[in-house]
């Protein structure tokens, strides 16, 4: 009986222990189970941080991509803008500069034609007379075939007496260095008046 007793105890004892490592192994299951969840939770939270991290360092380069193309933009703009006020500065300068030597230029061929004038004497009192004088030129100022009364003074020895001073007078000066002004000076109306300074010989 004592053997059966100590039998039982052994048994016992071993079952206790069994039962003891049996639970000891579930709970370092459970433990281990709950490391790596922790763990894979922790790697997730990690990853989405990273991803966030990537996309908000995406979103601030496509940002600063953004201005810098705003700010290329606006300067090319801001260029093209001075660059067109410049050009437009440029041809307002050139259109006055054209215009001043145009008046110029008219001015003198006038006096030119004023010089070689002679008007008949029995009109020489007269300051209303006036003709136009219809001219093509050569671009060297040379006439470019007879001139022609396009407006007559009413008196025909005025008229033939202004065509003659305009034969005389040429060569007319013209800016033939001028290639874009000399082309409106290849055909003219000029007015020759018997007295240039009247009132009544307006241009």
């Amino acid at each position: 009986r004592e053997v059966e007793r100590k039998k039982r105890e052994e048994d016992e004892r071993k079952k206790r222990e069994d039962e003891a490592r049996k639970k000891k192994e579930q709970e370092e299951e459970k433990r281990r189970k709950e490391a790596e969840k922790k763990k894979k939770r922790k790697e997730e939270k990690k990853k989405k941080e990273e991803e966030e991290k990537k996309r908000r360092e995406e979103e601030e380069k496509r940002r600063r991509e953004r201005e810098a193309a705003e700010k290329v933009r606006a300067a090319e703009a801001r260029a093209a803008e001075l660059r067109a006020q410049a050009e437009a500065e440029a041809n307002a300068a050139e259109a006055a500069r054209l215009a001043g030597l145009k008046d110029i230029y008219r001015s003198r061929i006038i006096l030119q034609i004023e010089r070689q004038l002679e008007t008949p004497i029995h009109l020489l009192n007269r300051d209303d007379i006036k003709a136009i004088v219809e001219v093509r030129l050569h671009p060297d100022g040379e006439l470019r075939g007879w001139p022609k009364i396009s407006s007559s003074s009413g008196f025909p020895e005025y008229d033939e007496a202004a065509i003659r001073a305009v034969i005389q007078a040429a060569p007319l000066l013209v800016p033939s260095d001028e290639p874009e002004l000399v082309k409106e000076f290849l055909e003219l109306n000029l007015l020759v008046c018997n007295d240039f300074d009247s009132p009544h010989c307006k241009r």
